[in-house]
């Protein structure tokens, strides 16, 4: 599996064992690919194809149907990983470092280096996260069950709660 120059992100497709991978033509503005491959023989199988930087982050949604990918020039793409269409496409004002989606999959969590702002996917709206707050251990702990756990609300509100935190030890 070779790319045109950096490779910056790698992935399993858990239902087939395809490997995704992420880079670019260079680490600043050029255009950027993902690629996917049967890391069995190393065919290219498919490459998603339309960012504009190196594509540097990219997570999949739960059902493993959409591929999330970030690139420097700070949009934020979704794609079809079947047919490699592309779903949707989000670009953030301040650029984009990295994301993060939920695990109930309804929001996703974008940070440009300064703030950090959430995207409900269904929607498309995007809310900043307000004032960060500071968290004792045993909110923490809470906060990261509720994550982990089953209750999408208690979840939801978990994941805002933790993005929102200020740096803890």
């Amino acid at each position: 599996a070779q790319h045109a120059r950096w490779v910056t992100s790698v992935a399993f497709q858990k239902d087939n064992g395809r490997l995704v991978t992420t880079g670019g033509e260079s680490l600043l503005y050029r255009p950027g690919d993902v690629k996917i491959w049967n890391p069995a023989d190393g065919r290219h199988v498919q490459e998603l194809t339309g960012s504009g930087g190196t594509v540097h982050a990219m997570v999949f949604s739960r059902d493993r149907q959409t591929l999330f990918s970030a690139d420097r020039s700070g949009v934020l793409r979704s794609w079809d990983v079947a047919t490699g269409r592309l779903r949707r496409r989000l670009t953030t004002p301040g650029g984009l470092r990295t994301f993060a989606l939920a695990p109930d999959g309804r929001v996703m969590a974008l940070a440009d280096g300064k703030q950090v702002s959430i995207w409900h996917v269904a929607t498309r709206d995007v809310g900043k996260l307000g004032t960060p707050q500071t968290l004792n251990a045993t909110q923490l702990q809470s906060a990261w069950s509720d994550l982990a756990g089953t209750d999408p609300e208690k979840a939801e509100a978990a994941f805002h709660l933790l993005a929102s935190a200020q740096h803890h030890a």
